[in-house]
This record gives C-alpha cells, sequence and structure tokens, in this order.
C-alpha cells in the first residue's frame, strides 16, 4: 500500500510529465517518445528522474549538463535545450547546492554566459573556480573535431561528475552520423560530447536524457520505439 507521501509524489510526476506533452501544434513527436520512456521507466518519468537526482547529488557535487544543437541554414544553437539548461542549472544549485558547468558547442557559449545572470548565478570558464565559489555555474566549449572529443572526454569525466544530464543535445547514429529534423547530415555542425556521455556512462555515472525528436543523446534507449512511428529515424 501506498504511503501519502507516495501517492502525493506519484501524482506530481503525473502532473508534471502532463505539462510535457501539452502540443498546441499537433507536432506529435513528443507523446511518442513518452510512450517508450513510461513503458520504460515504469513510472511517470518527471518522477524517476527526480528519483536518480535526489539519489546520486549531494552538496559540491559536479553535474555536467549537455546541450547546444546547432540547427541550419543559419548554423546557430537552438534555444529551447539552452534555456532549460539554464533554468536546470539554477534548480541544482538552489535545490542541491550542487556545481552544474554545461558542455556545449562553442556557437552556444556566449548566449549562456549572458543568461547565467538572468537565472541569478555565476559564470565561470574555469570548472576549478566554480567548485570553489557560491551560486556559481561553469560552461565548457566541447569540440566539434571527432578526433579530439575522446581526450577532451577524459580530462572531463577525471573531475568525477555525480551525474551527467542532456537536454536537446545532438546524438549521433549508429553510423557516428547527427542529422536534423529533416535527415540532413548536419555532423560537421555539432560539439561531440556524446564521447564525454558514453564515457561516464561506461563508468556508471547515472544519466538523464531529455529530447523531443529522437536524433539526440540517449534517445537511442528507445531506438525500436522511435523508428517505429517518427520519419527519418531509420
Amino acid at each position: 500500500m501506498m504511503t501519502q507521501q507516495e501517492l502525493t509524489a506519484l501524482n506530481l510526476g503525473e502532473n508534471l510529465d502532463q505539462l510535457m506533452n501539452l502540443d498546441p501544434r499537433g507536432y506529435g513527436v513528443c507523446r511518442i517518445l513518452y510512450k517508450g520512456c513510461r513503458d520504460l521507466c515504469g513510472e511517470p518519468v518527471s518522477l524517476h528522474a527526480a528519483k536518480g537526482l535526489i539519489e546520486h547529488i549531494h552538496e559540491g557535487d559536479l553535474v555536467y549538463i549537455l546541450t547546444g544543437f546547432v540547427l541550419l541554414p543559419h548554423k546557430v544553437p537552438e534555444m529551447d535545450g539552452t534555456v532549460s539548461a539554464m533554468l536546470l542549472a539554477r534548480a541544482l544549485v538552489m535545490a542541491f547546492g550542487a556545481k552544474p558547468v554545461i558542455v556545449c558547442p562553442d556557437d552556444s557559449v556566449q548566449a549562456i554566459e549572458k543568461c547565467a545572470a538572468v537565472v541569478g548565478l555565476h559564470i565561470y570558464e574555469d570548472p576549478d573556480t566554480v567548485q570553489e565559489l557560491p551560486l556559481s555555474m561553469g560552461v565548457v566549449a566541447f569540440t566539434k573535431d571527432k578526433a579530439a572529443a575522446p581526450a577532451q572526454a577524459e580530462a572531463l569525466a577525471a573531475r568525477k561528475p555525480a551525474a551527467v544530464i542532456s537536454v536537446e543535445a545532438s546524438g549521433a547514429n549508429a553510423l557516428g552520423v547527427y542529422h536534423n529534423a529533416v535527415g540532413k547530415d548536419v555532423t560537421e555542425l555539432q560539439a561531440k560530447s556524446e564521447a564525454l556521455w558514453n564515457l561516464l556512462r561506461a563508468q556508471g555515472v547515472p544519466n538523464i536524457a531529455i529530447g523531443d525528436l529522437g536524433n539526440e543523446i540517449g534517445m537511442g534507449t528507445i531506438a525500436d520505439h522511435i523508428k517505429k512511428y517518427v520519419s527519418f529515424t531509420d
């Protein structure tokens, strides 16, 4: 039998999941992704993620947030993931006293630095400074060079983050190619931060992936489900 606290948590999770699935333009893809994720988690996905954060993140812990999907034709990063990553960083600081560091393409660094003041945080490109000072977050530009990605990933992983969260970060397919929403190859535009994601997963670092189309980091977990419904994913 559920306790009142467990029932309240369940209902909060259901409410948040319903808000996530509002789809006024009738796009439809988010609900498809949600179905696959919900079946995998066996409970509201927001609740599932929150439980993981509460279990693994403590005061002073480093948390990496990967974001920054670069779009055609203007070759600039989209902002839904970036804004969400900033608000998530603030929540991690306020709720846990954590030390969030956003890992993104160099295209995104200026926007993230300018947005930091809006969410009430001081921002530094040096992770050591972030870990030393209160109310701070970091930003690290991750390489777009696939050959250079493993070394940068090793250096960042050596800092032993408590968790890694991907928010709308571009993920490669099984052939190592990055595609946009209509199937165009955008490999050269994207930060190869998936190297960091894969390394941390292999090391057992808890991870949460957030996406809205199926071509983002972490969506391969439900790849078979996505391929049934979403154009270009096969």
